[in-house]
């Protein structure tokens, strides 16, 4: 016979008894919890002291033993000394080879439940559920029901889409499991609910201080006032899912200065799209409206964008159009967002829309912006009134003077003003500066206090035209534990950094700030 190992259960107390061990002498039983324990083997057979499990709720757990020993070396005349007949030899004995086994190790699995001594009703009923793909799209969702306080009964979960429940039988274990596919087209995150009845526990008040005496018994035994007479819990849960061919939505970013917008696409084909375009709309905006912020050819499946040129207080949506391989085309439209930042974002900020470095800075004077006018004037002899040929206005240009406050501000804005030779200039929502692109001209810098040798106080004249957007410019990224951990040392550092796990799923791995571009701390001189 094998070396086996079993186990009695008492709760979350188990104890291990050892049989057909080949050897005596004093062995260890690993728990399966990290947790280990001595046992005696005497005869084949050994039991162990009892031990108790610590970890809440009902588990399943490996335990384990291994024994070694001295292996022998078989002669054919030796055999024989152990083994009186062939019908002797154990059944791990196939071949001759397992003669020399040096070691026999058993494993038994041990179920026990804890109980925390949570109050009712502690813990309390939760829904989780879990999304796969179909052939219309990301839209199978799995739904899984635990901590029920009945069992045995079937209860109807609300989608969250306005279609029919889905039912979900209730084991012996409070768990209960149900699949829904959606069928609306997009992307959508629906709200899933579920509410399981149970017995109200104290029917009248006299059964509440008949059972909870004092109030440190009813502390103990109830988690809330409202648990007292409760007849029933409700959990939800978020389901985000995929229908159709493809969708895009955007998110405002607005817990960072500046804010920004993330765009989200998915497809349901990636393999066949060709080329595809997102473009921004913004009507609140004219001179950033209409613009192509990205053009892709081949898709993942799944992309994430973010616009750091979006207007600031002014409705923006996104236009995706996709060019498949069959010359076929669709067009995906985004839901509308508003970005206004955190509570003490405000200001004018510059960007170089190259590179995306961005900055906070003092606008000390911008009172005129002239649009010139393209026409001829031809006088005609004996008549008042000329002629006129005229042509559109061009778009506005003047002059800006800008106030850098320190080193830092004056080397930040050279690099912005002189890079790409462009810059978008925008306020916050409240402001009647009105966001453009400007082509840089002539800058002249002038000392503010021309006595102050240790003075880095700069106002800063320059030159600028309206012109289009550059296009193209929203950055594709999506960070991955590699980029967490190349832009942060520590998880205290991470932890400084951003207030939640969302806010790292939505942060850009190019921005080691936070800020998408804003002032750093010290640059190098232009």
């Amino acid at each position: 016979m094998a070396l086996t190992l079993t186990a009695a259960v008492d709760g979350a107390t188990a104890t291990f008894t050892v049989t057909e061990c080949p050897v005596a002498g004093e062995f260890t039983v690993f728990t399966g919890d990290g947790g280990s324990l001595p046992v005696t083997c005497s005869g084949g057979t050994g039991t162990t002291a009892p031990y108790t499990y610590t970890m809440p709720g009902t588990n399943t757990y490996t335990a384990s033993i291994t024994v070694e020993f001295e292996p022998r070396t078989p002669t054919w005349a030796s055999v024989p000394t152990w083994y009186a007949t062939w019908a002797d030899l154990p059944e791990t004995v196939e071949t001759w080879g397992d003669l020399y086994v040096s070691e026999e190790s058993a494993t038994t699995d041990v179920t026990v439940t804890v109980d925390d001594g949570a109050p009712w009703p502690e813990p309390r009923l939760t829904l989780s559920a879990v999304v796969t793909d179909t052939d219309t799209g990301h839209n199978l969702a799995t739904f899984t029901l635990e901590n029920a306080k009945t069992t045995g009964i079937t209860v109807p979960l609300d989608p969250g889409d306005g279609t029919t429940t889905v039912d979900m039988e209730i084991q012996a274990d409070g768990t209960a499991t149900g699949e829904k596919t959606y069928t609306h087209a997009g992307r959508h995150v629906y709200t899933a609910t579920v509410t399981v009845p149970h017995e109200s526990r104290y029917a009248t008040w006299e059964d509440v201080y008949t059972a909870l005496p004092t109030w440190g018994a009813f502390v103990a035994d109830t988690a809330t006032w409202a648990d007292v007479t409760s007849t029933s819990e409700t959990a939800t849960c978020e389901v985000e899912v995929f229908v159709g061919d493809g969708a895009i939505w955007a998110t405002a970013i607005d817990n960072v200065a500046p804010p920004y917008a993330q765009i989200d696409l998915w497809s349901g084909k990636p393999d066949q799209i060709t080329s595809w375009t997102v473009t921004r709309h913004c009507p609140g905006a004219p001179a950033l409206d209409n613009t192509v912020i990205f053009l892709g050819d081949s898709f993942s499946g799944a992309v994430t964008l973010s616009d750091n040129e979006a207007p600031w207080g002014t409705p923006v949506y996104y236009v995706w159009t996709v060019e498949y391989a069959d010359g076929s085309t669709d067009t995906f439209t985004s839901n509308t967002i508003s970005l206004y930042g955190p509570a003490d974002f405000g200001g004018c900020w510059i960007t170089d829309p190259a590179s995306g470095q961005t900055m906070r800075i003092t606008i000390q004077e911008w009172t005129e912006r002239e649009r010139e006018a393209r026409q001829s004037v031809l006088a005609v002899m004996n008549r008042e009134d000329p002629i006129v040929l005229s042509d559109v206005h061009t778009w506005a240009h003047g002059d800006i003077v800008f106030i850098a406050r320190s080193k830092s501000e004056l080397y930040t804005a050279r690099q912005i003003l002189y890079s790409s030779r462009l810059i978008l200039v925008r306020s916050w929502a409240g402001s009647s500066i009105e966001a453009a692109y400007m082509a840089v001209g002539n800058v002249t810098e002038a000392r503010l206090y021309e006595t102050d040798p240790t003075a880095w106080e700069r106002s800063i004249s320059v030159e600028v035209q309206d012109v289009r957007p550059l296009p193209a410019t929203a950055a594709d990224y999506a960070s991955t534990w590699d980029d967490l951990a190349a832009a942060y040392a520590t998880w205290a550092d991470v932890d400084d950094a951003f207030p939640s796990w969302a806010d790292v799923i939505s942060w850009n791995p190019d921005d080691v700030a936070g800020t998408m571009g804003a002032v750093p701390l010290e640059v190098a001189p232009v």
